[in-house]
């Protein structure tokens, strides 16, 4: 029910916060040495990093909780605080391991971890429900299991295959010398992200401080969902490109990223605007319909979630071009006007939805002004990003009159099948055409 997700949500906001910067964005820089040794000893300071901010989180946990819960939620969470610094623990070990993954190019291991992590979670949540734990705390359980059993078996595979090199090469000279050497990640990256964290997860709290309950539940079960593709599209995209970003030149790169883009804005759109369309609907019938308003709020909340789902995954590109102080600025500057518009809608018109529609209007701005400013920065043609819009603003046009078309004749469920249908033959007959093009091309200019 959405009851048991408001306080699931909470408490997890507040994990999320403090273990995004738990390791100071050490784990950033174990891709950059150029000798596995060096990075081992970032790795290992990172954990110990992530240990020791755990530790200092459940010494003050006890004087925060109360007034992080409210009194609506300290009663039901207040017995689970102790899994915070558990949770902070396994967060910061998987994203140095993660990080390890990418820089030794195993990109398999990475990618299973990314996929195994939601579906070990899910699986501990749904087996705490069938023994009868439908609350908040059977979430919880749930994602303190999967969390460590995920991390436990990343540093594990990590171990078996890399743990003679790292053991050989950590000493606690090399750990400190390491960490001086890339200080600008805790200098520049840590507040970053913190102020990102900070935007994303502040909603939770300001839900709680008011007393909704609903719709606490309805904004994190459709954030979690829209964010889905996001958090798939670049967790397999991301490592290969933050790789190959930092050991060439980023301005090389810039046909490369135009085609992307532009690929994955005839994959997305088309099938954001059939989600558009039934949006609540699917949820009446995907999670019963108590949850039917929830579909509402995914709706809003899908619209910056297209120019996220497109740049996302050059999210590393500052770094390349050792741009973090101007990255900094910007999530600082959006951030701030995110919360501003959030605390207004919830504060002033005394409205969630109100709310979340303010922030979903600063955030879309952000994150197209974010793509055009790493266009600037990286001296691509700005041509390419018109282009871009031309060709998002068209498919939108094109699919909202198919959608609409085919919805007036069928009812919603079957009207959204048929839908899929027929955009996900049109993409693939696009994607086909592309790829003969491409084989033609490299025809061409074989000898």
């Amino acid at each position: 029910m959405p009851a048991a997700y408001a306080g699931w949500a909470l408490l997890m906001s507040m994990v999320l916060i403090v273990s995004s910067v738990s390791t100071l964005r050490y784990e950033l820089a174990i891709v950059l040495p150029d000798s596995h040794e060096e990075a081992a000893n970032v790795m290992v300071g990172c954990m110990g990093i992530a240990c020791a901010t755990a530790i200092a989180t459940g010494l003050l946990i006890p004087w925060l909780g109360f007034w992080i819960l409210g009194d609506s939620f300290y009663v039901e969470l207040h017995g689970w605080l102790w899994s915070v610094p558990a949770l902070i623990v396994g967060m910061g070990v998987y994203q140095a391991v993660n990080a390890w993954c990418t820089r030794t190019r195993e990109f398999t291991w990475y990618s299973l971890s990314q996929f195994a992590l939601p579906l070990i979670v899910i699986g501990c949540q749904f087996t705490a429900a069938l023994w009868g734990n439908r609350t908040a705390s059977g979430l919880i359980l749930g994602t303190l299991v999967g969390q460590l059993v995920a991390a436990s078996l990343m540093l594990f595979l990590i171990c078996i295959r890399y743990g003679t090199l790292i053991r050989s090469a950590l000493s606690l000279q090399g750990i400190r010398t390491a960490l001086a050497k890339y200080k600008a990640y805790p200098l520049f990256m840590t507040p970053y992200t913190l102020a990102g964290t900070i935007r994303e997860r502040l909603v939770y709290l300001l839900f709680a401080s008011s007393g909704e309950r609903s719709g606490l539940g309805f904004y994190n079960v459709s954030s979690r969902l829209v964010n889905l593709p996001n958090s798939l599209v670049s967790s397999a995209v991301r490592p290969v490109f933050f790789q190959h970003a930092a050991s060439t030149d980023f301005r090389l790169l810039e046909q490369p990223v135009n085609r992307a883009l532009h690929v994955l804005a005839v994959c997305i759109v088309p099938f954001w605007v059939i989600f558009l369309f039934h949006a609540q609907p699917l949820f009446a019938v995907l999670f019963g319909e108590p949850w039917r308003e929830a579909g509402l709020y995914a709706a809003i909340l899908s619209v910056p979630a297209i120019p996220l789902l497109l740049s996302n995954w050059l999210d590393r590109a500052f770094d390349a071009l050792g741009r973090q102080r101007l990255a900094f600025l910007l999530e600082i500057i959006f951030s701030a006007l995110s919360v501003i518009g959030l605390a207004f809608g919830v504060l002033y018109f005394e409205n969630v939805l109100v709310a979340v529609c303010l922030q979903a209007g600063v955030l879309t701005i952000y994150y197209c002004y974010w793509l055009a400013a790493l266009f600037h920065v990286a001296d691509f043609k700005r041509s390419a990003l018109v282009r871009l819009l031309l060709t998002i603003a068209g498919l939108g046009v094109a699919s909202s009159l198919l959608a609409g078309v085919i919805r007036s004749v069928s009812a919603d469920l079957m009207s959204f099948a048929v839908s899929t249908v027929v955009f996900s033959v049109l993409v693939f007959a696009y994607l086909v055409l592309l790829w003969k093009k491409d084989r033609r091309k490299d025809r061409s200019v074989v000898p």
